[in-house]
């Protein structure tokens, strides 16, 4: 009576069994994805001990060129002036895409920066990512948290910050720093004296792509933006592999701003505090590049 049917039980059955695989493909991907997860939060998986690894084999296969490399980068991130303050607040102007000469100074021993007691300072939901708390510790950094900030301080070891954050890439020859208050009071309430850098031609390392721009004001607020490098910047970039950049980024040290300790500051000594370091980075970067420079 339905022997019609026959034929199709052939193809019900592949269906359910291609079904019945699927099924367990994407319980056990979840499942895989959920303990692999979890052994990466409680710290079960290390990303170091792979980096070191790939360091050395790196260096063995291609000896020949890490020496050409390191010295590549040494050029591209020239250094002038010198750090004369044993625990400082170092302050990067400006932000930049990557804030790349920060990164090569302060996260690694590639160039010649004057100073090594010094730990870098980026964006705290970064350490929400898997690995990037132990990424951290091995490139000497500390999240842009208030007490992760002092802590370091108090313990004699000087900040590196870029404190116009990643919206200051948005607007040329412009500092973002009118609206900053937390770096102030942190520089007040331990005595810490302000040090401006100007690295030159950070801002031209990479050029943005278009985007829209209603959604850059939407995350405005926020102090974000979408900061998409154009390919033939990132090219651009990636020839310091055979060459030093064409257009060197000079990091330029300024002389450092004396800051009076205040265990309580108030809001008035804060914007006493922001309009001297303004001034002093305003002069050194009319003095380095010929420029005025705004701030917003």
């Amino acid at each position: 009576m339905f022997s019609f049917l026959y034929p199709y039980a052939y193809m019900a059955l592949a269906a359910g069994w291609l079904i019945g695989i699927g099924v367990l493909i994407v319980c056990m991907g979840a499942l895989s994805s959920t303990v692999l997860g979890l052994m990466m939060l409680f710290g079960m998986i290390r990303i170091v001990p792979l980096l070191t690894t790939v360091n050395r084999i790196t260096a063995s296969l291609f000896s020949f060129l890490v020496p050409s490399l390191e010295a590549n980068i040494r050029a591209s991130f020239p250094v002038k002036g010198s750090v004369s303050t044993d625990r400082s607040i170092l302050m990067w102007h400006p932000h930049g895409l990557f804030c790349t000469s920060h990164f090569f100074h302060i996260g690694t021993r590639l160039t010649d920066w004057p100073a090594r007691n010094v730990k870098g300072v980026a964006l705290s939901v970064l350490t929400w990512m898997p690995f990037m708390t132990e990424l951290f510790e091995y490139f000497r950094a500390i999240p842009s948290d208030y007490t992760a900030m002092k802590k370091a301080i108090d313990d004699g070891t000087s900040i590196s910050v870029a404190p116009g954050g990643m919206r200051e890439m948005l607007y040329p020859e412009s500092a973002l720093i009118s609206r900053r208050k937390g770096i102030f009071r942190l520089a007040l309430e331990t005595g810490t004296p302000l040090i401006p850098i100007v690295s030159v031609n950070e801002d031209s390392l990479y050029t943005l792509a278009n985007v829209p721009r209603f959604l850059q004001d939407w995350l405005e607020p926020y102090d974000l933006c979408i900061p998409i490098p154009t390919l033939k910047s990132v090219l651009t970039y990636l020839g310091i592999l055979v060459a030093p950049l064409p257009n060197p980024i000079q990091s330029v040290i300024g002389p450092p701003v004396s800051v009076t300790r205040i265990e309580t500051p108030t809001d008035a000594d804060i914007a006493t505090l922001r309009s001297r370091y303004a001034e002093a980075l305003q002069t050194l970067y009319k003095t380095e590049t010929g420029k005025d420079l705004t701030i917003r």
